[in-house]
């Protein structure tokens, strides 16, 4: 399943790639990728694997 969060408060590169590493190993993610221009975080995840209370 594919999801899109909004993440605000990001101002570097790094706060970027943080946000995806940490996404990343989360159980349950397959693939992840975040975006500072957009500030969004673009995920697939496993909904069996991966329970998400958004």
């Amino acid at each position: 399943m594919k999801m899109t969060l909004k993440i605000g408060g990001m101002h570097c590169a790094a706060c970027s790639r943080a946000v995806e590493r940490a996404l990343k190993k989360t159980e349950g993610i397959e693939e992840a990728n975040v975006n500072i221009a957009t500030e969004k975080a673009v995920f697939n995840y496993d909904e069996k694997r991966l329970n998400m209370m958004i």
